[in-house]
Parts: structure tokens; C-alpha cells; sequence
């Protein structure tokens, strides 16, 4: 009996891939006359802001990572880091601890002009001025941007100093999400293309802010996605887990921690980019702790917990505030006083692993309080593939993206002249030469840009061979082998050698 062996030939290519890119928040003011310019790596301080607050504040870019505008809740910076004409009077507070957001106008085309910044007043004013809104029409002062008439609108009277805002699962409105005062009510406005609907979804979970002001006092900050959101409340040392729905705007299943030991005077807390651990800092003595929050229950998150950093000394030395995700994705965090940020150089790892630097950006001599600028988390996820990769072939490419108001690719291949750059949501290439090229897919929604750089490697056509189809006789065997030159080798029943014995009649891959 003979035994007939079919041979053919599939090549497989591994791709690297990279975290988009926030180009929106690339720029911060804060604390001091402080700032850091992410649009450079590593980021470097910049000493040209003209802001000075404890806590809250908030700043904006455009997509290519220029500096629009700037806030702590009371006035609002332009770029040329004047006060704009209309910018001064705003019913934030230096000392709000979330003093205010800015948020793109929902479903505005790449040129949006128009943003809202949200603010909350601090307890020592008795959250008197309540959640408002004011709007910035970027045409406005020449190009400068201004206030419109729409300024110190109120949503809602009296909240904690606590706002965060989060993209809906539609992709285009967004969650803008306060706590008020005198209950346990989350409040979730939904901002739309249309305005504010100020009507919000409330969801009575967790500890009432009663009693003293200092209450509230604390950081509210969503996961990447929106699937987690975090509460510190400094003054009551209570910690508060929650998971939201992007697509109803309701909190739900409860995890809190309060009065032990590691959590009092819980201040920051920011999500790694995976959601898979929380980072929260207290003062004083001030200390930064991770938790493991892929067991979604309060015995195994507590026994997850792990010491990052603990500082003695002084109570104010070294005094641990704000923590803040970056367009680099990395945690900062703020010592008060200081002349220097902190770092988290990699949030997604485990304990020890997650790399934290004490003196992570020389600020040049300007100084932290507690604060950083609060920003707009947009769960706008991009992605793409590509195939073939080989030269003369046409490569595609296949975004994949939830929602988009419009795409642009860069295919890093200027001798292609103008087919270098398409507007095409899935668009194909033909590359002019051999080698490694940086391709960028932008994608813009809501007056939001996210971008994503992947290497595609264009080699020529290798000729591979398995040998002819053979016949042999029952009881023997072949050995299959493209050879020893390739990285990496898939066969059709799975093995990764780059050998294969063929004792079986049938199709080889």
C-alpha cells in the first residue's frame, strides 16, 4: 500500500502592537506654574504656565498636541497663556479637588471649535456654586478662543468636589459624572451632539456625603473603557470600587474599603491602561499601593494589595496627591512641593514589576501641590491588521474601530507621492521599496483624535519548498522541512518545529 503526501505552503507573520496615542491631553498645566509636554519622549517640563492652584485643574490640545486652553476651575488660559476675555469668574475653586473637566463637544467633525468645561466648587466655600458649565468657541479672539454666553451654567446644586466624564458605549455622547451632597447619589448627565440632557441617571450606591463638606473631598476616575470607576473620600478615609455601564450610565456592585490602616487618607487613584489594577496614594505619611481587581471581591482585592512606595518623614515631605494616567501610559503622581513628578513606569505589571520612580519629570524648578489636570477619558478603541507583506503585492489594511467621524493613514511611504496618505476606512498599498515602515491610522470622533503606529515590514518574496508530493509504502515515513532560516513555523496539526514527520496519508502545511 502506498501512501500519497500533499505538500503546501503557508507563510505566517507575527505583528507588534502599540497603544494608541491621546494627542489631546499631550500638554499639562498645574500646581505652581508647573507643566509637562508629552508631545516629546521622554516628556519634559514646561515652564510657561501661568496657573497656580492646590488642586483641580484641567487643559486641553489640539490633535496635533498644541496647547488650546487651560483651567482650575476659576479662569481659563489661552494659549498664549492669557487670561481669554471672557475667561475669568468661572464657579470652580482652586482648592476643589476635581476643580473641573473639559470636554469636546459630542460628535463635532476634526475642526471642532467648541468644548465644555465642567467645575465644582471645594468645601470650603460649602459646595456653595454646585456642578456647572461653561462653553469655549475656539473662532472666538481670533482664533484664541472665549467664553460664550453659555458660562456658569447650572446643572445641579451643591456636589462633591468630584467630576469625571467617560465616552459612551455609542462611541459619540459622553457620561459627565458628579456626586451630590446630602445623599449617596451618582449623578450620570449624558452629553450629546444636541447639549447637556440634564436629566441625570442616579444610582444610590455607596456612602452618603453628609455632615461635614470635607466629605466628598477626593478623586472619581473611570478605567480605559469605563468598566471600573474609583472613589477616594480623604477626610472619611474610605475607598469606594465600583463597576459603571458606559451604555446606561448606572453604577453597580459595590466594593469599599474604610478606616484600615492603608486606606486612610486615601487621596489619588488612577486605573492601569488594561484595567486590571487600581494605584491609589494617601496622606500622610504618603504611600502608593496597587490593587488586583481581576477578582471582583473586597477579601481577594485586599490581599492583592501591595506597597508600591511608602515615604517617611515630615508630614508634608514628599506629601503624596493626584495620580493621573498619561498620553505615554504612565501613572504619574504629585508630591506637594516639590520640584518633581513621580512614576509609574508600568501600571499593566504586577506589584514590584509595575517600575515606580520616585523623581520621574524634573519640573526646573516650578513646584506640585495636589493636584493634576483632570482628564476626559475616551473609550475609543482603534485597531488594524494588514496582508500580504509582500514586495509588489498589495497590502491591506483593515481598521477596526467602533465608531468614527473620519480616518486618515499615513503609510510612511513618501515616494508613493499622494497614494502615501488615504482617507479610505480599509484602504490597500503598494509599497515602493523593500524594508520597515511607521504606519499611522488617525481616527477622529468627537472632537477627539486617537492615532495608532504599527511597523509593517515589506521583505521580498521568499521562495520556500517542501519538496514534490511523494508516494511511499505503508510503515515509513517522510521528513518535512522548509528549512532552518525562518523565525518562527506553524504546521497544519498545530506543532511549531521547524521539522515534520509525515506517516499519514493527507494534505501537509
Amino acid at each position: 500500500m502506498k501512501k500519497r503526501i500533499i505538500i503546501i505552503l503557508v507563510l505566517f507573520v507575527v505583528l507588534k502592537t502599540v497603544y494608541a496615542q491621546y494627542n489631546n491631553s499631550n500638554i499639562w498645566y498645574f500646581g505652581e506654574y508647573a507643566g509637562v509636554d508629552f508631545n516629546v519622549s521622554p516628556p519634559e517640563a514646561r515652564t510657561d504656565g501661568k496657573l497656580d492652584t492646590w488642586e483641580g485643574c484641567a487643559s486641553i490640545c489640539n490633535q496635533a498636541g498644541d496647547i488650546l486652553f487651560y483651567t482650575d476651575g476659576t479662569y481659563v488660559y489661552n494659549r498664549n497663556h492669557s487670561i481669554m476675555p471672557n475667561g475669568s469668574g468661572l464657579m470652580g475653586n482652586y482648592s476643589s479637588s476635581q476643580s473641573s473637566i473639559i470636554v469636546p463637544k459630542p460628535g463635532a467633525s476634526a475642526d471642532n471649535t467648541l468644548y465644555y468645561i465642567f467645575t465644582t466648587d471645594s468645601w470650603e466655600h460649602n459646595l456653595e456654586n454646585g456642578l456647572r458649565y461653561s462653553v469655549v468657541d475656539m473662532s472666538l479672539d481670533g482664533g484664541l478662543g472665549d467664553i460664550t454666553s453659555e458660562k456658569n451654567i447650572l446643572v445641579t446644586a451643591k456636589v462633591a468636589e468630584k467630576v469625571a466624564a467617560i465616552r459612551h458605549s455609542n462611541g459619540v455622547d459622553v457620561w459627565v459624572v458628579a456626586h451630590q451632597w446630602g445623599n449617596n447619589d451618582y449623578l450620570a448627565f449624558k452629553l450629546t451632539p444636541e447639549g447637556l440632557e440634564t436629566t441625570p441617571v442616579i444610582s444610590s450606591i455607596g456612602i452618603s456625603y453628609t455632615g461635614s463638606y470635607t466629605t466628598g473631598a477626593g478623586q472619581l476616575h473611570f478605567s480605559e473603557k469605563g468598566k471600573y470607576a474609583a472613589s477616594s473620600s480623604n477626610y472619611i478615609h474610605r475607598l469606594e470600587l465600583l463597576k459603571f455601564d458606559p451604555a446606561t450610565g448606572v453604577f453597580s456592585n459595590l466594593i469599599w474599603f474604610q478606616d484600615f490602616d492603608l486606606f486612610r487618607r486615601v487621596w489619588g487613584v488612577e486605573f492601569s491602561r488594561n484595567e486590571k489594577f487600581l494605584y491609589f496614594s494617601r496622606r500622610p505619611p504618603n504611600i502608593l499601593c496597587q490593587l488586583n481587581l481581576q477578582v471582583w471581591d473586597s477579601l481577594a482585592i485586599l490581599s492583592s494589595l501591595t506597597v508600591i512606595d511608602s515615604t517617611d518623614g515630615s508630614p508634608d515631605e514628599y506629601d503624596a496627591g493626584t495620580l493621573q494616567m498619561a498620553p505615554d501610559d504612565k501613572i504619574y503622581l504629585t508630591r506637594y512641593d516639590q520640584t518633581f513628578l513621580s512614576v509609574i513606569e508600568q501600571p499593566d505589571l504586577e506589584g514590584s514589576a509595575c517600575g515606580f520612580k520616585e523623581n520621574g519629570v524634573d519640573l526646573k524648578g516650578r513646584k506640585c501641590k495636589w493636584g493634576l489636570p483632570n482628564l476626559f477619558r475616551s473609550s475609543l478603541e482603534i485597531d488594524f491588521t494588514f496582508n500580504p507583506l509582500c514586495y509588489g503585492d498589495t497590502t491591506m489594511f483593515y481598521s477596526q474601530i467602533s465608531q468614527s467621524d473620519s480616518v486618515q493613514w499615513n503609510f510612511d511611504d513618501p515616494a508613493s507621492g499622494i497614494e502615501n496618505h488615504s482617507t479610505a476606512l480599509n484602504p490597500g498599498h503598494i509599497f515602493t521599496s523593500i524594508g520597515t515602515f511607521n504606519v499611522v491610522l488617525t481616527v477622529w470622533i468627537g472632537g477627539t483624535s486617537k492615532t495608532l503606529t504599527k511597523q509593517v515590514t515589506i521583505t521580498e518574496t521568499v521562495p520556500v519548498t517542501l519538496g514534490p508530493d511523494t508516494t511511499f509504502c505503508n510503515g515509513n515515513s517522510l521528513l518535512l522541512s522548509p528549512g532552518s532560516n525562518y523565525f518562527h513555523y506553524l504546521w497544519q496539526d498545530g506543532s511549531t518545529d521547524s521539522l515534520l514527520v509525515a506517516d499519514a496519508s493527507g494534505t501537509y502545511w
